[in-house]
């Protein structure tokens, strides 16, 4: 009789265990490269803020807008001779890193679902599933 409570414990206790790991697991919503790119062309940095990686959608946002600013405010200024193409190449930098933080933040949003199981729009490619099969209740890889 000791052994069957110790069992049945022990088996109250991992149940417990595994229950509760699966109630408290955060699932990443899919993440959409188009999403990603389209807000990134719009608003520097916010691609890489919807892949949630806001200091990085920041550090784009800073440094491109700042770019684009400083090279306009550069454009109308008559102090220095070669004023213009200092700010024509500010400018079209600030862009540049726009455009490719746009970029990046797509590649990484199909990243973030290879790495969460998920196909690269979103469909489930591989999960790890806990439920009834045919051979009683357990963990399988789904494909």
């Amino acid at each position: 009789m000791k052994h069957v409570i110790l069992l049945a414990s022990f088996v109250l206790l991992v149940t417990t265990n595994i229950i509760g790991q699966a109630t408290f697991m955060h699932v990443q919503p899919a993440k959409n490269p188009g999403t990603a790119f389209v807000m990134g062309l719009f608003v520097p940095g916010s691609g890489q803020m919807y892949n949630d990686q806001v200091e990085a959608g920041l550090g784009v946002l800073a440094v491109s807008t700042g770019l684009v600013l400083s090279g306009a405010s550069l454009y109308s200024s008559k102090e220095y001779s070669n004023a213009k193409s200092v700010a024509r190449t500010l400018i079209v930098s600030g862009g540049m890193i726009s455009f490719g933080a746009a970029v990046y933040a797509a590649f990484n949003s199909r990243a973030i679902n290879r790495k969460n199981g998920m196909g690269s729009r979103g469909q489930g490619s591989a999960r790890l599933m806990f439920g009834p099969n045919s051979e009683g209740i357990g963990l399988a890889l789904r494909f």
